[in-house]
């Protein structure tokens, strides 16, 4: 999204219906920063009930996916609350394909991954053979088993990457470099949301963002079917942990 800012082809306090115009927003503004930083107020479909549980073996378009919450009530007035949204990520997956006239996969692949040399990451399939691919795991009371089939549809632009350690590195040194983004680009993603009554939430645009023994980080932790993640970037020391 902040590529595509930074081409001009789309401005954050843009409503999310200048591109997606039959997106019901009850009547409310709700702007590409919103999506942004978990303040939109729509519903995260990942908190219903039996939302994964309903489709997550299914082949289901992202269009399809916002039949489970695009109609339903908005939680809050947007730009009033913080709370963790999967629904915006996909929308803004959606806003992506819709300016670029491309995939996400291919936005991402091309735009991201290529010019980093990120050759071992990307959009995870489930039937691609990827070299070195990783099994996920849970462990129960018996012990530990294969992680339960999740199709990587659905998860969409909330989720579906793969990388490596390696990867991850050239992603860091990339932003580090200003290969991708300017200076000013990346400090608007790691200025925390200020809501409407003046409080400040501890996140920015897809970074949890705040200090450690005095030292600016920016981070960021990720958990699906038999994986757990978690990145910190320290970004004034040059120091990375993945």
């Amino acid at each position: 999204i902040m590529l595509l800012e930074q081409q001009k082809k789309l401005s954050l306090d843009d409503s999310i219906i200048t591109y997606l115009p039959d997106y019901p927003t009850h009547d409310r503004t709700i702007t590409i920063t919103h999506l942004l930083n978990h303040t939109s107020g729509i519903k995260n479909c990942t908190s219903l009930d039996n939302f994964t549980k309903k489709i997550s073996k299914k082949d289901m378009l992202p269009d399809e996916l916002l039949t489970y919450f695009k109609d339903l009530p908005l939680e809050f007035e947007p730009g009033t609350r913080f709370a963790y949204n999967n629904s915006g990520y996909i929308l803004l997956g959606l806003i992506i394909e819709k300016i670029a006239e491309a995939s996400y996969e291919q936005f991402i692949q091309q735009n991201i991954f290529q010019p980093l040399a990120m050759n071992h990451s990307y959009y995870m399939h489930n039937e691609t053979v990827i070299p070195k691919r990783a099994s996920g795991y849970v462990k129960t009371k018996e012990g530990y088993r294969q992680a339960e089939y999740l199709n990587m549809m659905i998860p969409y632009a909330a989720g579906s990457l793969g990388s490596t350690v390696e990867d991850l590195i050239r992603w860091d040194a990339g932003l580090r470099e200003g290969y991708l983004l300017d200076t000013t680009t990346q400090e608007r993603m790691y200025t925390p949301v200020q809501l409407i009554d003046g409080h400040i939430e501890e996140y920015g645009f897809g970074f949890g963002v705040n200090t450690y023994a005095g030292h600016r980080l920016i981070h960021h932790e990720g958990g699906i079917n038999g994986f757990h993640t978690f990145i910190a970037r320290f970004i004034d020391d040059r120091t990375m942990i993945v």
